[in-house]
């Protein structure tokens, strides 16, 4: 097993059962993850080895269906907002960056639907149209092969299609009656399982949600805290670093017309400050969403690291923290929630406020274990 000191009371292992990070252990013992036998695949940018995928038979809408968000908010990021500021003259496209930004620090305030079971319709009967239609092809079939001149050899193979033809078109109508319910049971053994809170399905349904939102998040974990019995989910965000903020800010004159602004540097550390609250929110909203019995979800932020001199871009760390279910989302500044959250950590520097990575501890394995994650990001 290695044992990798993120910061003060974070730590991440790894052992041949897979990968776990604890938060401030001196302090409650409560981990961030449990060790699950492999790692989840992410989707869009950021993916660890170990692919879980769904049955193929099941797929996340059999539960329940999350509609595409439609306004873009969930699939905008900070690397996407950093696009839409190098391509911006034209004032409508001024106008769009600056909803991209404000969309970017209320992403915790979109729709996130939670995953609800999806019930089977039971075939109908069949109707008469169907017998007839069932009826006729029998015949076509009985009638291939004998001759036109065979008159009561073609009567006789007519009247065994007729006779015969109902009972095969009920015995079509029960193939799909017992299709529907094996599919049915199918669908009740995988909402059972999130139910239960199964480590196995609530990882699956969880990346299936990241997946269909876009997000830069994988599900590493899920499981139930032997001391507190808290239900918890852990997932690791991949997020930009702050030079992905704009400069300049998009400023309305008198006359209507969008004009850029320089904007300085504490302003851009608290928007970049404010997106990264709002995302870790909107990640933990999206997994409660799937993960039906959670209590909390564990997050782990890590970003390219902007030190680094390396050709390959290594990872750092810049948020850790538990954030409950009963976070009030709407109520307060997103940045003083995830502040607040138990085991919460994130460091800002400087009268610019400069978020800045949390410190390793000095443990050069640590590099290791996160390039593992830069690798499956490339």
């Amino acid at each position: 097993m290695i044992s990798l000191k993120l910061a003060s009371g974070v730590r991440l292992q790894a052992t041949a059962h897979g990968v776990r990070a604890n938060l401030d252990p001196a302090a409650d013992g409560v981990p961030l993850g449990s060790g699950r036998p492999t790692l989840s695949a992410g989707r869009g940018r950021f993916a660890v080895p170990g692919i879980t995928t769904l049955p193929a038979r099941l797929s996340h809408t059999d539960l329940g269906s999350r509609p595409d968000p439609g306004d873009g908010a969930a699939r905008l990021t900070l690397a996407g907002l950093d696009r839409l500021r190098r391509a911006a003259r034209r004032p409508d496209q001024l106008i769009a960056l600056q909803d991209a930004e404000i969309a970017l620090t209320e992403l915790h305030l979109g729709s996130f639907p939670e995953v609800r079971r999806r019930i089977v319709e039971l075939p109908p009967e069949p109707t008469d149209a169907e017998f007839a239609e069932d009826r006729r092809e029998a015949v076509h079939r009985a009638l291939r092969g004998i001759s036109r001149f065979r008159l009561a050899d073609r009567r006789a193979a007519i009247d065994y299609a007729v006779l015969t033809s109902e009972e095969l078109t009920h015995r079509k109508h029960i193939a799909l009656v017992r299709e529907a319910q094996n599919e049915q049971r199918a669908i009740d053994s995988e909402w059972e399982a999130l139910e239960d809170h199964d480590p196995e399905a609530v990882i699956r349904f969880v990346d299936a949600a990241f997946a269909a939102r876009a997000r830069d998040a994988t599900c590493v974990d899920a499981g139930q805290d032997k001391l507190t019995a808290t239900r918890y989910v852990t997932c690791v965000v991949l997020f930009g670093t702050a030079e992905m903020v704009p400069e300049r800010k998009v400023t309305i004159t008198r006359s209507g017309r969008p004009v850029l602004l320089e904007r300085d540097q504490a302003e851009r550390n608290d928007l970049y400050t404010r997106i990264l609250a709002a995302t870790v929110l909107a990640t933990a909203q999206e997994a409660f969403g799937s993960a039906l019995a959670a209590d909390e979800v564990r997050v782990l932020v890590v970003r390219p690291d902007p030190g680094t001199r390396s050709r390959v871009r290594h990872l750092g760390v810049v948020y850790a923290g538990r954030i409950g279910w009963d976070t009030p989302w709407d109520d307060a500044d997103p940045v003083q929630l995830v502040l607040s959250a138990p085991g919460a950590q994130l460091l800002r520097r400087g009268v610019t406020r400069e978020v800045v990575n949390l410190r390793v501890g000095g443990d050069d394995d640590l590099q290791d274990l996160l390039d593992d994650f830069t690798d499956a990001a490339v």
